[in-house]
């Protein structure tokens, strides 16, 4: 099962995670080393690369160990035991795998609190992993060299092409095999969290993620609060697994 490979430290993935913070700049390995992050768990649907490049997009508040609080596989498929769970702390990750294999997800800092509208802060966040193929072919993996040169020459910046959009929503990185994208809020409107009896949405107008209370569908379309595009590989779609990772140091 390759859900569960990769997971020792691999440092030469980590030097292409972004800079957290609100610049959004990319910096080399030497920087990056000043942001360690200890994973205490293991998860079954990202690598640990993966897992540290989304936390290292977060607010440097966040940048800290982070354990697995929450597994569908361990836990049971409840939204409310999640919600349960995860609410007792500050900083929280929700990883979703679908049925298709695709893997997206959110963080966000507030509580999950049951409302008819919608609320939340602009902390809150989307992402996607996916192939390291770009629309003009594979990325390449940068060699030892490369890595030395960019410790040693181009502190704060990153060499080669940068995918991101104009409007500075989207930032990407490369983890491992596999890309993550990061969608942050746009400014189009506030609908960040909507939590009801019977689901939980995020983002508004089109929801960037809709999840039912059985764990068991949901759903992902273009959504104007993140700017990001379908997370899923299709607008509905079936749930295999869901993790919820925590900032430890809230225990």
């Amino acid at each position: 099962d390759d859900d569960d490979d990769d997971d020792d430290d691999d440092d030469d993935d980590d030097d292409l995670s972004l800079y957290p913070g609100h610049d959004h700049t990319r910096v080399s390995a030497a920087m990056s080393q000043s942001f360690l992050i200890e994973l205490l768990d293991t998860s079954h649907i990202l690598t640990k690369p993966q897992l540290r490049s989304i936390i290292r997009t977060l607010p440097t508040c966040y940048i800290r160990e982070w354990r697995r609080a929450y597994s569908l596989r361990q836990n049971g498929a409840s939204l409310e035991r999640a919600v349960r769970t995860l609410n007792k702390h500050k900083g929280k990750i929700v990883i979703v795998r679908s049925s298709e294999g695709n893997k997206f997800g959110f963080f966000t800092p507030d509580a999950f609190v049951k409302d008819e509208k919608y609320y939340g802060g602009r902390e809150t966040l989307v992402f996607k992993v996916s192939n390291h193929t770009h629309e003009g072919g594979e990325v390449e993996q940068p060699d030892h060299k490369q890595k030395k040169e960019r410790e040693e020459h181009q502190i704060g910046r990153f060499p080669g092409k940068n995918n991101s959009k104009s409007d500075g929503q989207r930032r990407e990185t490369l983890a491992g095999q596999c890309r993550v994208d990061v969608w942050r809020w746009s400014g189009n409107n506030d609908c960040m969290l909507l939590y009801r009896h019977h689901s939980l949405v995020v983002g508004g107008d089109e929801p960037a993620l809709y999840l039912d209370k059985y764990l068991r569908d949901g759903s992902s379309g273009e959504c104007k609060t993140f700017s990001c595009p379908m997370l899923s590989g299709s607008k509905d779609f079936v749930i295999h697994d869901v993790e919820g990772w925590v900032t430890a140091d809230d225990d």
